[in-house]
């Protein structure tokens, strides 16, 4: 089949693709200009003073160092009502009122300008505004400010703070903003970094609840040896052609779905619950292929799942889901603060039934 490129070049045989040149000094620095532009408007039009970020640190597996992500999170005002659903409204930027970071229920008509004006208007041409909407919303806005590259050096808490300052200083002085609360890991550095520069940080809830799960799978007795047995029994059927056919024909006879089993990261928690997961729904093919080899070799080999085991997977995907419920919610792009204490008093509530069944 014909891709959509090269169909166009045959039609346009004339045509020339730009060189490696024109993509990295012309139209990547153009689409940056253009991107940050976008940022610097909707960042003007912040309704409170102060814009919150987060930040998250990792190393690069392919030797490049390491880097810290900035992204800042703010409220912009719409248009809202019936009128509003087939306009997009320009907004004008509304006074900001120190220590007031609410965004009232309705706003004035005032604030909102008509798309024309908007987009044509300067600082020096007074707005139009547009009649026909007579009130506004909040609506949630993030954008990763900077991707800092920290290198292969440690780096104190004066440098990365350095690092931070600068971006800071470069998107939300010119519009009048300050920075806010800073979510982020319980890295040593960052917290230092945010206790110098007198920011008050919030542990990330996600990080948190890995760091649990980690640390159960790691100490509860008997997990280790579990886990080396499901690793070992998964490897077999990616390896084996012949294992991945039978299992697949064996499928079919017990009309379960044809999924492949999942292969797990050891050090990404969810994805040994997805392993576990899988294998529960192949639980008979996995059953019936195991008895099959064990006669075939007349012998019960090392990694054979016995009650006791897919028992133990079965309760372990049920503690596990609670777990990925809760990281996926406080993780959600639409998630606040505010959902952090009754989703932890949930998940206790939840684990405590658990443990009295």
């Amino acid at each position: 089949m014909m891709r959509t490129w090269e169909y166009h070049l045959i039609g346009v045989p004339q045509y020339v693709v730009p060189s490696h040149h024109y993509f990295s000094k012309t139209a990547g620095p153009s689409l940056h200009n253009q991107v940050s532009d976008k940022i610097k408007c909707a960042l003007r039009n912040a309704i409170c003073g102060k814009v919150h970020l987060t930040t998250y640190t990792w190393t690069s597996k392919h030797g490049q160092g390491r880097y810290i992500s900035l992204t800042a999170h703010w409220v912009n005002v719409e248009a809202a009502g019936p009128q509003a659903e087939s306009s997009l409204a320009h907004v004008l930027p509304p006074p900001r009122i120190a220590g007031h970071h609410s965004l009232p229920p309705v706003a004035s008509s005032s604030y909102l300008a008509s798309s024309s004006s908007a987009s044509t208007s300067s600082s020096s041409q007074p707005h139009t505004f547009t009649p026909n909407f007579s009130t506004a919303r909040g609506k949630r806005q993030q954008a990763i400010l900077k991707l800092i590259c920290l290198g292969d050096r440690p780096h104190t808490a004066q440098e990365l703070w350095r690092g931070i300052e600068q971006q800071t200083d470069e998107w939300f002085l010119p519009v009048g903003l300050k920075p806010g609360l800073v979510v982020c890991d319980n890295g040593r550095n960052l917290v230092a970094v945010l206790g110098l520069a007198g920011l008050m940080d919030i542990p990330c809830l996600a990080h948190v609840l890995n760091l649990v799960v980690q640390k159960f799978i790691h100490n509860y007795p008997d997990m280790s040896e579990l886990l080396h047995k499901v690793r070992a029994v998964c490897a077999r059927f990616q390896r084996s052609h012949p294992a991945a056919a039978r299992l697949s024909a064996l499928q079919q006879n017990f009309s379960l779905p044809a999924h492949r089993l999942i292969c797990d990261v050891p050090t990404r928690w969810n994805s040994t619950l997805h392993t576990l997961a899988r294998l529960c729904e192949q639980q008979h093919t996995i059953v019936e292929f195991q008895l099959q080899h064990a006669r075939v070799i007349r012998t019960v080999e090392q990694h054979h799942f016995t009650t006791n085991d897919w028992a133990s997977m079965r309760e372990l995907c049920a503690l596990l889901h609670c777990f990925e419920y809760s990281t996926n919610m406080a993780s959600g792009d639409d998630t606040i603060i505010s959902v952090t204490i009754p989703l932890l008093c949930l998940l206790e509530k939840t684990l405590r039934a658990m443990m009295e069944e």
